[in-house]
């Protein structure tokens, strides 16, 4: 995948710490990164390769983050906790993203296994 080599290194802000899919009814703990500029540029290569070799392409949007946690149960959190969840500019950390593999995701009763793409 010769067009990944070529793209550029960048940075990623961690901004926020998020529940998805809302606060209710989290599913999902992630952070959110910032700018999107880069990362949905990638995305965009990222899928047109995905598509190339067999892979459906995703109908939601695009929505980037880094899976922290996920609940295997509801879970209950009071309006602090919510409140402290969404504060931006929570953790001010970044990643330097200097290399992209790309995995086909093969869900399964167990979980999801993953299998590098060439």
């Amino acid at each position: 995948m010769k067009v990944l080599c070529a793209f550029p290194r960048f940075t990623v802000d961690l901004t926020s710490l998020c529940l998805f899919p809302n606060l209710f009814s989290p599913h999902v703990l992630v952070l959110k990164p910032q700018p999107l500029v880069e990362l949905k540029e990638l995305s965009i290569i990222l899928d047109e390769i995905a598509v190339a070799n067999g892979v459906k392409p995703e109908p939601r949007s695009f929505m980037p983050h880094l899976t922290v946690a996920r609940f295997s149960r509801k879970i209950c959190l009071s309006s602090k906790e919510q409140k402290k969840l969404t504060l931006d500019n929570l953790l001010g950390m970044n990643l330097l993203v200097n290399e992209v593999i790309l995995y086909r995701s093969i869900p399964d009763r167990l979980g999801s296994q993953y299998i590098e793409m060439n």
